[in-house]
């Protein structure tokens, strides 16, 4: 009798310095998991070509790759290598048919958690562990930090109970400072060449550099003169004590709060079908920061003073220009809508792969066919979910 195929799905995330895969035996639901750097890889074929045995690309039914927005060629926009992460007719191999392939923005990818959104391992921003409804009619929204910045909501109609999912590209819209701000934005905009910053511009890991030089150009003089200062850089000399890290990392979680404020407010449904339930922060910025504060673990670090006065309050602060739109009986709603959600962060490793592993499972649940047959002898040697 002949043995059965074995059949797999694939999730991918892709950071703008690591891509992430989950290989997904769908007979045992074993996962198998690798990280590689995208520097090291010309393309995702490559990377998979390298991984995977003959026998695991030839039973895939479904792939569901989560990437920054690609350029026209398939390549990411700004990687070192012009890294390609689409996938072409022939990129697995000679006689290899694709899989049905889904391509996702990276903040959907975490989105796709939303059905069952605590499989995250939720806390608050006092660090303790914290868990959503999603039973009933609800909408959450998120924004990440990383290399670039996300913003995405999710919700759950009332009238057809469907779970839905709307990415947004807000962060990319010109940001307004607030009047004791200006000096600064404007000495950021001067380094940067531009005539207006955008929410992208501030709120990544990169703008936290570029808010220290702004903050050490005005009030110090002049830039940090240590060329490759990242954002670990400036997290670390806050907790050393560093007054211009300490206004720099308020700046930044402050107008990370304006920037959730504009996707609730782009986002919000005054319909009554669905109650805003929580704010989820992912990325990778926010847990350095968290990483680096005073404590035992991360629930003493995240309620520690340093923690709470260098990111939670500015962040909170910023968030509270939802309720400022000059109009009374909006200020009151909104008002209400902050004082009732929860804000929230992951402690699973890697939401957006985990997202888009999801997507990959109930896709081919609804229909994916798995492709060609497998050779009879396939070769060992790597690992085997």
């Amino acid at each position: 009798m002949a043995q059965k195929q074995e059949e797999y799905v694939l999730g991918a995330d892709y950071g703008g310095t690591n891509a992430r895969f989950s290989l997904k035996n769908l007979s045992t639901d074993k996962v198998l998991t690798v990280t590689r750097p995208v520097a090291a890889y010309a393309s995702v074929a490559d990377i998979l070509n390298d991984w995977l045995m003959p026998r695991q690309i030839w039973g895939l039914r479904q792939i569901v790759m989560a990437t920054p927005q690609l350029a026209p060629d398939g390549t990411i926009p700004n990687s070192t290598n012009q890294h390609r992460a689409r996938l072409n007719p022939g990129d697995l191999g000679d006689g290899v048919a694709l899989p049905p392939i889904s391509n996702i923005n990276d903040f959907r990818a975490i989105a796709e958690c939303g059905s069952n959104i605590n499989v995250l391992g939720l806390v608050g921003l006092n660090g303790q562990p914290c868990t959503v409804d999603t039973q009933s009619p609800t909408q959450f929204f998120i924004v990440g930090p990383g290399t670039g910045v996300g913003s995405a909501e999710f919700y759950v109609e009332s009238c057809t109970g469907l779970f839905a999912i709307r990415t947004s590209e807000g962060q990319h819209t010109q940001m307004s400072y607030d009047q004791g701000d200006r000096e600064v934005m404007f000495q950021m905009e001067r380094d940067l060449g531009c005539k207006f910053l955008t929410h992208e511009q501030v709120c990544c890991g990169k703008g936290l550099v570029r808010l220290y030089n702004a903050v050490a150009t005005v009030h110090s003089g002049g830039k940090d003169p240590d060329p490759g200062l990242n954002e670990e850089g400036v997290i670390k000399r806050l907790y050393a004590g560093d007054t211009i890290a300490n206004r720099a990392v308020g700046l930044w979680a402050k107008y990370l709060g304006k920037l959730t404020a504009g996707v609730m407010l782009y986002h919000h449904r005054s319909d009554g079908e669905v109650d805003a339930r929580a704010i989820l922060i992912a990325g990778g910025v926010v847990p350095k920061i968290i990483d680096a504060a005073p404590g035992h673990d991360r629930p003493a670090k995240m309620s520690s003073n340093f923690f709470q006065n260098s990111f939670v309050k500015p962040f909170r602060k910023g968030l509270g220009s939802l309720a400022q739109t000059n109009n009374p009986g909006l200020d009151a709603a909104f008002t209400v809508r902050l004082d009732a959600i929860n804000i929230v962060l992951p402690t699973h490793e890697n939401p957006g792969l985990q997202g888009a592993l999801t997507l990959a499972s109930r896709l081919a649940a609804q229909g994916g066919n798995a492709v060609g047959h497998a050779p009879a002898k396939p070769e060992g040697g790597r690992p085997q979910p």
